[in-house]
This record gives C-alpha cells, sequence and structure tokens, in this order.
C-alpha cells in the first residue's frame, strides 16, 4: 500500500512513521497546518525560570507540495477564495484532523495559510 492511499482523519493518527514514508514519497515537501483554540497553556522550562505561554493546538492536518501539473491544474481553478482553498486541500491534503476541512469556522481560518504552500520562489531577469 502506498502513503497516497492512507489518509488518516485524525491527528492523533499520524505516526512519527507515517510522517517519515510521506516525507520519502513527496520530496517537494510535506507541511504540517496547525490551528490554535485561541487558549494558551503555560509551560515551564528548565532552561529558563520564566513560564513561556504558547498556544493551545485544537487541530492538525498534513499537506503536501504540489507537483507542476497540479500546480497548472490548482491555479487555472483560482474563482472565489473559498472554492479555490477546497480544490486545493482536496487535492494535496494527506490526512489529519477532517474538522479542517468540514468545520466553516477553523476552515475560514487555514485559507490564507493553505495559499502559503503554493508561493513561489522569487526571480529576476536583468538584461545584459
Amino acid at each position: 500500500m502506498k502513503t497516497r492511499d492512507i489518509m488518516p482523519r485524525n491527528a492523533g493518527n499520524v505516526t512519527p512513521e507515517l510522517l517519515a514514508a510521506w516525507k520519502k514519497d513527496y520530496p517537494g515537501g510535506v507541511f504540517e497546518l496547525v490551528v490554535h483554540s485561541g487558549e494558551f497553556e503555560t509551560i515551564h522550562s528548565e532552561d529558563s525560570k520564566v513560564p513561556l505561554r504558547v498556544p493551545v493546538v485544537r487541530y492538525k492536518g498534513y499537506m503536501r507540495k504540489p507537483t507542476r501539473d497540479e500546480m497548472r491544474e490548482l491555479t487555472s481553478k483560482q474563482t472565489d477564495p473559498v472554492t479555490y482553498t477546497e480544490i486545493v486541500l482536496d487535492t494535496l491534503w494527506l490526512g489529519g484532523d477532517e474538522e479542517i476541512k468540514t468545520e466553516d469556522e477553523v476552515f475560514y481560518s487555514i485559507m490564507p495559510t493553505v495559499q502559503s504552500v503554493l508561493d513561489i520562489k522569487s526571480s529576476e531577469l536583468k538584461k545584459l
């Protein structure tokens, strides 16, 4: 069974072994999409005397970088931002908490973040 056939519906089912397999199968990149709850927890570090406040993770999902053909297809379907984000998630989703895709409030929060998976490196052209 190939890793593209394994799509955990819960981030708790994504093991380090599965992450390693995804990274091997998708050398362009595997990304963890994190949605915070809006709450913070205090962590006491042995290295620091000052307690740290860190955001509480509510959901996690995993995506991969698109291939050139997928990028061509995705950019041709840039319609409204909601539909576009749905298409990108459907195409590049590897697994994780399904609430990211199904709960409106959570979905809206990831829309700008999902776009960053498609970011293209900059280049320049100089006349010589």
